[in-house]
């Protein structure tokens, strides 16, 4: 959970490649079908001679679509199985994967696999998972056997690296993924919208919105908790300060109320992170949806040359992608994150209405607005 910032730098790789992609896709909309009409033949002037307005959006793809494929080449390049860092990174996910199986074995007198332990974020074994839950929402966890404590701090420091190798394999196969939705010439390719890679999936613009009301709700909901114990806490502090208290009472009411907030503090965090996880999704859908790198002028001037050439640009509405590739890593993060909260999606919406799904989306947006500014 401490590599979310790297996270969202992987991110905006992804975002760009997305609008590459969307600014060849647009131009390429534009085109004029071929429909050919029943029991008409067709010359071969029918089906290849262009009129000027084809010419010209022909010429417009061919300028974006050589620079979109130099961007997702260098995105590509970026994080090459080749590269330093990813050797790296590989290697330190197998050493924390054996040494966690090591020490884990040991404790428990096992000679399990980590499949039998562990399937991705997800931990197999209920008292081990209660266990590593509580030492990830409890701001301090004290242990009497020194032993298992080592087994959790290396099982820590093993979910550290491989929340990292995930984030890089993400990276690498959705740029994949992005890169081989379209042609060389900016059309789309057989596999666009069919992710070739099964662990690619997709998200339609409706189940993004939807993980933005949840994610939302459950971080308002959070965040009430913490103000709840800290106004507590205050109240406890004040009364303690009274000649009247038996300060034996008072002591163990602030310590109780510290360590509720310092808990409630932690469980705001990660609600937090599963809210910032849900807008980024948004984003690349955004991304997905914006031309890469054009300003205000160019478009205009782009509008302008379109209508000199006879393209329609009042009539036809805007090309518009209503679905993202996410991967299944990042799915199974966000199913890890609910499982901390003790909460899922359908719980979230089962305990409130659509209207207060509704304000805690206003409301943490506008907190995240307030955060950027």
């Amino acid at each position: 959970m401490s590599n979310f910032q790297a996270r969202l730098k992987f991110y905006n790789g992804i975002n760009t490649a997305y609008s590459a992609n969307y600014t060849c896709l647009r131009i390429a909309d534009q085109e004029t079908p071929f429909e050919p009409e029943a029991g008409k033949v067709y010359t071969r002037a029918d089906v290849f001679d262009k009129k000027p307005s084809d010419r010209w959006i022909a010429k417009k793809l061919d300028v974006v679509a050589s620079a979109r494929n130099t961007k997702i080449a260098a995105l590509n390049d970026a994080l090459s199985p080749n590269d330093e860092s990813y050797r790296i990174i590989v290697e330190e996910h197998e050493n924390a994967k054996n040494n966690f199986l090591l020490v884990y074995n040991a404790y428990y007198e096992t000679d399990k696999k980590l499949e039998e332990i562990v399937d991705g974020f997800k931990i197999l074994d209920k008292d081990f998972d209660e266990m590593i839950r509580t030492c990830l929402t409890s701001a301090c966890v004290a242990f009497t056997d020194p032993l298992l404590e080592k087994v959790v701090e290396v099982y820590l420091y093993y979910l550290d690296v491989y929340e990292k190798y995930t984030l890089m394999k993400t990276y690498r196969d959705l740029i994949g993924e992005i890169s081989n939705s379209l042609t060389g010439s900016g059309r789309k390719s057989y596999t666009y919208d069919k992710p070739a890679n099964p662990l690619v999936k997709k998200l339609s613009r409706e189940q993004i919105l939807d993980y933005i009301k949840v994610t939302a709700t459950v971080f308002c909901d959070q965040e009430d908790a913490l103000k709840r114990s800290n106004k507590a806490l205050t109240k406890a502090y004040k009364n303690g300060a009274k000649r009247s208290t038996d300060m034996y009472e008072a002591v163990n009411e602030v310590n109780r109320l510290t360590t509720e907030t310092s808990n409630a503090g932690t469980l705001s965090s990660i609600a937090e992170e599963l809210f910032d996880f849900a807008t980024a999704l948004e984003l690349r859908l955004e991304s997905a949806n914006t031309d890469d790198g054009l300003t205000s002028f160019s478009k205009f001037m782009e509008k302008v040359n379109d209508f000199i050439s006879g393209v329609d640009v009042f009539g036809k509405e805007q090309f518009k992608v209503n679905e993202i590739y996410v991967h299944q890593y990042e799915l199974d993060y966000m199913k890890f994150l609910f499982h901390l909260l003790q909460t899922s999606p359908k719980k979230v919406r089962e305990a409130h209405s659509a209207e207060e799904l509704r304000r805690s989306t206003d409301k943490a947006k506008e907190q995240n607005k307030q955060k950027g500014e």
